[in-house]
């Protein structure tokens, strides 16, 4: 019964699960520190937001906040419904961007030690 829910998740929702994720998966729930019960009441979501306040609480220095992320503001121009002689609209800071070079991402992507298990073939 637990290969066939395995299979019929893989198989429904997104196309986007691969047969080598769905076999890492099942490694990942064999392995002898994988305790089931951990899962109880588990939401994908709110671990993410676990993750995100952890890094933003992490000091400067520590490694996991080195990979050239860096923080800005920006300034957007948002149309208003009143006229404005310059016709550009409205313009407003967005304080807490962050962002870095898109060859520092595929840089430390690459880095880490999962990256041999990357499967960089397109398949459909």
């Amino acid at each position: 019964m637990s290969i066939w829910k395995l299979m019929t998740w893989m198989l429904t929702g997104s196309g986007q699960k691969s047969e080598a994720e769905i076999t890492r998966l099942a490694e990942t729930l064999q392995s002898s520190d994988f305790d089931c019960c951990d899962l109880q009441g588990f939401n994908a979501h709110t671990e993410m937001q676990h993750f995100d306040n952890l890094e933003s609480s992490l000091d400067e220095r520590d490694p996991l906040r080195q990979d050239s992320w860096k923080e800005s503001s920006v300034n957007i121009l948002i149309p208003t419904c009143e006229q404005n002689l310059s016709g550009n609209g409205q313009q407003f800071t967005i304080e807490g961007l962050f962002h870095c070079s898109l060859t520092a991402v595929i840089h430390a992507v690459f880095a880490e030690q999962a990256a041999k298990w990357f499967h960089l073939t397109p398949f459909k």
